[in-house]
């Protein structure tokens, strides 16, 4: 099962980055559903940035410091240490 955050199951792709991402050393800093009628969940981590070119990424694309899924847009925020 992926991460529940206020009864809002992530997706796939936003699972996998975090998985991927927690492997690398990022952790998590942050969480919330920030909009509730579309079910919009945003994760906040904080690690080494120079690491994220490692990331294999289907069904997410990348802008700047954020990641965001295509099925759902959720949203993954890079945070440098």
């Amino acid at each position: 099962m992926n991460r529940v955050v206020e009864k809002t199951e992530a997706c796939d792709p936003i699972e996998s980055a975090l998985k991927q991402l927690e492997k690398l050393g990022f952790s998590i800093i942050e969480q919330r559903l920030w909009d509730y009628h579309f079910a919009q969940l945003e994760f906040k981590v904080k690690g080494d940035l120079s690491k994220i070119e490692e990331l294999k990424l289907d069904g997410i694309m990348r802008i700047d410091n954020l990641l965001k899924c295509k099925c759902h847009w959720y949203t993954i925020e890079l945070v440098g240490e």
